[in-house]
């Protein structure tokens, strides 16, 4: 894979000016969407039950019904809405955005209950032989039906696909099902009037099936949200996510892979593996390089945890717990007192491995002594602390000299 050059791209932070414009714009279509789906839905609900009652039809009466649901389930999102788009405070540190994925349970279980609610009606009149034959207002009011949501979930889905907002996707293809119900409750009512009245319940049935379908698919994609689940992120999103974090060069491999959505947005963890003998502050960079990228290539990312490791998965298992800095020190102190005379300590730099401590050291020749002899005494040091301490594998020493700036 070529490395991208990541110093390009902008600072990107969760107050980031282009980021909260694109989350504002989200929540403004998602809540217009939605109230255009409440006057739809309010107004069919009306038309379709009278409709109905007045053309005797029962497939038409479960659709004013679904309508109705529908009209709760808008109230629903209309709510999500506002309670996700709150910033995140000390009870929700990561914000509010799993209240999109509670809206869209609800809507999805309001589905499926309407669904059985149907069925169980369909049955009793099939049961009870109470089957009258529909008129054809009922039949009108199918076609204005599936016009209507169709149309809406045209327009519903090109907003939800274009600011990823997955309630309103949600939302869209709940339009898309009341179509295709219609659909079905047309095509019971023209058979019930061309004679067979059985076909009514029989489509409000058909009905009441897609409508199921629809809502146990938003249940799971729900739950996957509200339970952390990877699913909840599409897959090629998930597959740019892994291929960004192995595009910089001095990442060696990745571990620990995680990331879980939010509503909208989507937050990744990340353990990147580096070269052992790196600089606290070189992987410093090495992370920021990569969240920024991160940021600027998914702009549904909206934070982004990187850990620098120096093993892997199987390696960390293995890796011991070394000593720490103040135990080192005071180990070279106690015998840099033997060479006191000809070197001074200026720099000591632990690199913990597998193997052992690789130790660096950096010390400073005592004022006019003779470097051959410094040589020596530096050799010696690094000599005695690794054959005196089991759990050093490497000290390197390193001599600096003292250069005075030119008056």
């Amino acid at each position: 894979m070529e490395p991208h050059d990541l110093t390009a791209h902008p600072p990107h932070t969760l107050l980031d000016p282009t980021a909260a414009e694109i989350k504002e714009a989200r929540f403004d279509a998602a809540k217009q969407v939605t109230h255009i789906g409440v006057a739809l839905d309010a107004t069919l609900t009306v038309i379709k039950i009278l409709a109905g009652v007045m053309g005797h039809s029962a497939a038409m009466i479960a659709e004013g019904l679904h309508s109705s649901t529908d009209l709760i389930s808008d109230f629903a999102v209309l709510i999500g809405l506002h309670m996700a788009k709150k910033d995140a405070d000390a009870d929700h540190p990561y914000g509010h955005g799993k209240y999109e994925a509670v809206a869209t349970l609800f809507l999805a279980l309001a589905l499926i209950g309407v669904a059985l609610g149907i069925v169980l009606d369909a049955a009793h009149r099939i049961h009870d032989g109470n089957l009258p034959t529909p008129e054809m207002i009922a039949l009108y009011v199918a076609l204005l039906s599936i016009a209507a949501k169709e149309a809406m979930f045209r327009y519903s889905r090109r907003i939800g696909v274009k600011y990823n907002a997955k309630i309103v996707l949600a939302a869209a293809w709940q339009h898309r099902a009341d179509a295709v119900a219609s659909l079905a409750a047309l095509m019971g009512i023209a058979g019930a009037i061309m004679g067979w009245p059985i076909l009514d319940p029989i489509a409000a049935i058909a009905v009441a099936g897609f409508i199921a379908k629809v809502g146990g698919e938003f249940t799971v994609q729900a739950l996957r949200e509200l339970t952390d689940s990877m699913e909840a992120i599409d897959q090629d999103v998930r597959g740019q996510i892994t291929q960004i974090l192995a595009s910089l060069p001095e990442v060696k491999s990745i571990h620990m892979m995680k990331a879980r959505r939010l509503g909208g947005d989507i937050l990744v963890d990340a353990h990147l593996v580096v070269q052992e003998d790196i600089s606290v502050s070189e992987g410093h960079q090495v992370a920021e390089k990569m969240r920024k990228h991160l940021f600027s290539e998914v702009k549904s990312i909206t934070d982004a945890m990187i850990h620098i490791d120096t093993v892997t998965d199987q390696e960390e298992e293995r890796m011991p717990i070394y000593a720490g800095r103040q135990v080192l020190q005071q180990r070279v102190d106690a015998v840099l007192g033997e060479f006191s005379e000809l070197v001074r300590l200026e720099g000591l730099m632990p690199h913990y491995t597998l193997k052992g401590i690789g130790l660096d050291l950096t010390v400073m020749p005592a004022a006019n002594r003779d470097l051959d002899a410094v040589r020596a005494a530096a050799d010696a040091l690094g000599r005695r602390l690794l054959q005196s301490h089991a759990d050093l594998s490497e000290v390197t020493v390193h001599m600096q000299l003292s250069y005075s700036k030119p008056s």
